[in-house]
């Protein structure tokens, strides 16, 4: 495993450790690694596609084949219904309540077989991203025997997450079994990389971001890609760098690394990014996926797969980011109008007709969108889609997301407080108290105050003793 040293160049982070990361990433890191010694082999899904996973020498996995799943279900012995199922689970249902986005949770589920026959299991399968299992612990459940496996809870999404998983067996049929999970937004504010879809030989670069929800520094002690089309770079572009790029002044946010995808094969592609702080327990990862899809098609595509503008707050200036766009195909291609969808007060757009370039590999700035969080009036308005369209017919019209999270309230004070006259005599020093008023529906901590330097000659901010919570 990765140490806190590694985090000094960003190429050994993502290809230094391909074997053990293979390990993380194909079945989502320690679920399997704690069963590998007593298994051969293991599953992931897609929502269309199940892979199959083998043990190789020293727990790795590799992938022998995909499979269609309505398919393989096709092929399975129909479903046993009612109360005279020959298997019974422990827990009889898997609820993991809440867990942060792109935080994972594993929970142990056991199969007991009551009935007077072995069990053969074949297969555990679902169809959905959030939940993911190792095989089983044992394959043959022998009369009043008992076997288990692992499921991890991956939320991608914050909301309500609910799935089945499908256990195949040789005579006995499918049997089913409920998961269910609440995402909630991440500590760290980040979130998955998902929907982002590249011509062939283009990229798709994100920048992670971390915020620091706590009052002491945070290290980012270990950043893993999972290789293959998935490279860690540093945000100025550097080969290497010390270990204070990747520490986080206490509650604020700071680009910490690069995620470069490129790829050749159009595909649809999936890789995870892992990452551990000095604040995360021992066996406490953040997995963020990563879900690319490459195309040959030609067509208007952009840089991003959503318009993040992050956290803000109601009395905030508007907040601008900049698109930017690729024509990739064999003629120029006029866009004629850039616009939320549906209609947003609380977002602009800085806009002027402009042709892309065809066969041009890099990305042209078209348009600047701003934000506005004091003319959000109703929870609707923080997210939505920009609607890309161009005058060439044979181009579908591009959306790309956006979403922000908007605090409604201010930090209040007299202003007048702060208004001092100055006479032409040398003045005695004047010492006013200023007195803030939270208008949040939360508390809020107090952990810094101060001036910029150009003031700092003629004024001094006394804070408390201690960190203040209004």
């Amino acid at each position: 495993m990765a140490n806190a040293e590694r985090t000094q160049s960003p190429h050994k982070l993502s290809q230094g450790t391909k074997s053990t990361c293979l390990l993380f990433f194909r079945l989502l890191f320690f679920a399997v690694f704690q069963v590998a010694q007593a298994n051969k082999q293991a599953f992931i899904q897609s929502d269309t596609i199940l892979e199959v996973l083998h043990f190789g020498e020293r727990g790795l996995l590799q992938t022998e084949s995909d499979i269609d799943i309505s398919s393989y279900h096709q092929k399975s012995p129909p479903l046993h219904r009612g109360n005279c199922r020959p298997i019974r689970f422990e827990p009889p249902m898997l609820d993991f309540h809440e867990q942060p986005v792109g935080m994972p949770k594993m929970e142990k589920v056991f199969l007991h077989n009551p009935s007077p026959e072995e069990i053969s299991l074949i297969s555990i399968s679902a169809t959905t991203a959030h939940f993911h299992a190792s095989f089983f612990q044992n394959r043959i459940i022998p009369p009043g025997g008992n076997t288990s496996f692992d499921v991890v809870f991956l939320a991608r999404v914050v909301g309500n997450v609910e799935n089945t998983l499908f256990i195949n067996t040789s005579h006995h049929g499918v049997f089913t079994y409920q998961v269910f999970g609440v995402g909630i937004p991440n500590p760290y504010r980040l979130r998955p990389f998902i929907g982002a879809r590249v011509p062939v030989n283009s990229s798709f670069s994100p920048l992670i971001n971390i915020h620091n929800p706590h009052s002491e520094p945070l290290q980012v002690v270990e950043m893993y890609s999972s290789g293959g089309d998935l490279h860690l770079e540093l945000p100025t572009g550097q080969q290497g760098g010390t270990r204070k790029l990747w520490e986080i002044p206490p509650f604020e946010t700071k680009g910490v690394m690069r995620a470069s995808f490129s790829s050749r094969d159009a595909d649809n592609h999936t890789a995870f990014i892992r990452i551990k702080t000095n604040a995360s327990d021992e066996d406490e990862f953040i997995i963020l996926p990563m879900e690319v899809e490459v195309t040959a098609a030609p067509g208007i595509y952009s840089s991003i797969e959503m318009l993040d503008f992050g956290t803000l707050r109601s009395q905030d200036r508007p907040k601008h980011l900049n698109l930017h766009l690729l024509n990739s195909g064999t003629k120029d291609v006029p866009i004629t109008s850039i616009r939320p969808t549906p209609s947003n007060d609380a977002v602009s757009i800085e806009f002027k007709q402009i042709t892309l370039k065809a066969g041009e590999n890099k990305y042209t700035k078209v348009a600047s969108i701003s934000f506005d969080a004091s003319k959000v009036k109703r929870p609707s308005q923080t997210s939505g889609k920009i609607t890309v369209k161009a005058k060439e017919k044979s181009y579908s019209k591009l959306e790309i997301p956006y979403q922000t999270e908007v605090l409604e309230g201010y930090l209040g004070f007299d202003h007048t407080v702060t208004l001092f006259h100055i006479r032409d005599s040398p003045p005695d020093p004047q010492e006013r108290p200023i007195v803030l008023t939270n208008t949040f529906n939360f508390p809020i901590l107090i952990h810094d105050v101060s001036l910029p330097e150009e003031a700092k000659t003629m004024f001094k901010v006394s804070v408390c003793a201690r960190m203040c919570t209004l």
